[in-house]
């Protein structure tokens, strides 16, 4: 049994910890639809709707770019991901303690 101090710190541990997730989620949430849309802008100058946007000067086509990007966001996220889903697993078990 907590006594209400350790309850009172668990409860502000949830607060803080909820708020991360959530922040953590929304993030992750933006980086994969940056990715699809990445890729999805990608397919679309290769499929030739934008015949000029395919090579730009010197360096990669701006396709090729993209479809970087979207690998780079993709990784770059990837621990966040798994993270903020192990946080929120704890943030209910901590929760439904305090119940």
């Amino acid at each position: 049994m907590l006594n209400e101090g350790d309850a009172q710190a668990m409860r502000t541990w949830v607060v803080a910890a909820n708020g991360w997730s959530h922040s953590a989620q929304r993030f992750v949430g933006a980086a994969s639809e940056l990715a699809t849309v990445s890729r999805g802008v990608a397919d679309r100058i290769e499929g030739g709707a934008s015949p000029t946007a395919g090579d730009d000067g010197p360096g990669p086509p701006l396709s090729d770019q993209l479809r970087e990007l979207a690998e780079t966001v993709e990784h770059e996220t990837a621990e966040l991901r798994d993270r903020y889903l192990a946080t929120a697993a704890s943030i209910d078990e901590y929760a439904a303690t305090l119940r």
